[in-house]
C-alpha cells in the first residue's frame, strides 16, 4: 500500500498565500495545548481580510503542525524544545514539498532546520501518541501502518440536514441552487456529500437559515444509534462543538449538552441552529442527580467515540 496520501494533500495547498504572522501565533498556543480549532476559528476571525487561499494555507499550516508535530519534531531533531517556525518549515520543507528557501522565506526564517532521515518508527512517523501506537501494533501488527496511512488521510465533507427545517432532498435542491453540489451518503438518512471542490458552505443562504450542519456521516450514525425519542432527555457529555447535541435534538430529544470547553458550545448552542438543545446548567445537573435522564452520551477526549447508555 503506498503510504502517501496524507502527503500527496499537502503539496496541493497554495502555500505561496501563506501569512506567517496569521499562522505562527496559532501554532504556538496550538503547541501549548490549547485546542486547536479555537486557534483557527481565532486566526481567522481576527484576520477578515484573507483570501480563499491565504485562508486555506493559514488553516492547513496550523492543522498541519498540530497533527504533524511529533513527526516534525524527529524531522528537525527539536523533539525537546519545539519551535513553532522551525516545525513550520519543516512541515513545508518536508512533507509538503516545498523548496527550502522558499520555506524560509515564508516562515521568516534566517536558517534552514537540520534534517534528519525519515523515521522508521510508527509513532515518529505518523505522530502518534505512544499509547495509542502500542495499542495498533498490538491489535494490527503489519497492518497497522496501512491503518495509520488510511486514517491520515481527511474523509469527505458530509452535511446533515437539519429535518426540523428541510429533508436531506429539499437541501440538496437547495445547495445546487447555490452552486454546490451534493450526493446522497449511502447510510445515515440525513448525510449528503459534498462534491463541489472546496466550496464556501458558510456562505450559503441555506446555512444562514441552518438548513445544515457539517458532521462526517460516521458521528451521524452513532447519533441515530441512541434511539432518543421524542421528549426524552440526553445528557450529551464531552460534547465538544455540540453536533451531535444537535443531531438528537432536531430528533425532538431534550439534550443536556455538556463540556469542560464552555466557549466552544458557546458559539454554537444555544443559536439560531440550536433547536431544541441547550447547555447543562446548575438546575440540569440536580435533574442528573435525580435519575431522570433517559440515555446518557459520553464522548471520549482522545478518541472521538461516544458510549451510549
Amino acid at each position: 500500500m503506498r503510504h502517501t496520501g496524507a502527503v500527496e494533500r499537502l503539496q496541493e495547498v497554495p502555500w505561496d498565500a501563506l501569512r506567517a504572522e496569521v499562522a505562527l501565533p496559532a501554532i504556538a498556543r496550538a503547541l501549548e495545548g490549547f485546542p486547536v480549532e479555537r486557534e483557527v476559528d481565532r486566526a481567522l476571525r481576527a484576520n477578515r481580510d484573507l483570501t480563499p487561499d491565504q485562508r486555506r494555507a493559514a488553516v492547513e499550516a496550523i492543522f498541519g503542525v498540530a497533527l504533524w508535530r511529533r513527526r516534525l519534531a524527529w524531522e528537525t531533531g527539536t523533539a525537546s524544545a519545539p519551535d513553532p517556525a522551525t516545525l513550520l518549515a519543516s512541515l513545508l520543507r518536508d512533507l509538503a514539498g516545498v523548496p527550502e528557501h522558499r520555506a524560509l522565506s515564508l516562515t521568516g526564517l534566517a536558517a534552514a532546520p537540520s534534517r534528519q532521515t525519515p523515521p522508521l518508527r510508527l509513532a515518529d512517523r505518523w505522530s502518534l501518541p505512544d499509547w495509542l501506537e502500542a495499542h495498533l501494533l498490538s491489535e494490527l501488527g503489519n497492518g497497522a501502518a496501512d491503518f495509520c496511512a488510511a486514517v491520515a488521510v481527511p474523509g469527505p465533507v458530509c452535511l446533515r440536514a437539519n429535518r426540523l427545517l428541510c429533508t436531506r432532498d429539499a437541501l440538496a435542491l437547495r445547495l445546487a441552487d447555490e452552486g454546490i453540489a451534493t450526493a446522497m451518503a449511502s447510510r445515515a438518512p440525513d448525510a449528503l456529500r459534498v462534491t463541489t471542490p472546496r466550496p464556501n458552505l458558510f456562505g450559503t443562504q441555506a446555512w444562514r437559515e441552518g438548513l445544515f450542519e457539517p458532521q462526517d456521516e460516521g458521528s451521524q450514525l452513532l447519533g441515530l444509534l441512541v434511539g432518543a425519542q421524542p421528549g426524552e432527555t440526553v445528557l450529551d457529555l464531552c460534547a465538544g462543538a455540540g453536533g451531535k447535541s444537535l443531531l438528537l435534538a432536531a430528533q425532538g430529544a431534550r439534550v443536556l449538552a455538556y463540556d469542560v470547553d464552555r466557549e466552544r458550545l458557546e458559539r454554537k448552542i444555544p443559536g439560531k441552529h440550536a433547536n431544541r438543545a441547550k447547555r447543562a446548567t446548575e438546575g440540569d445537573r440536580l435533574a442528573i442527580e435525580q435519575k431522570v435522564l433517559n440515555f446518557l452520551q459520553v464522548g471520549h477526549p482522545f478518541s472521538g467515540r461516544k458510549v451510549h447508555r
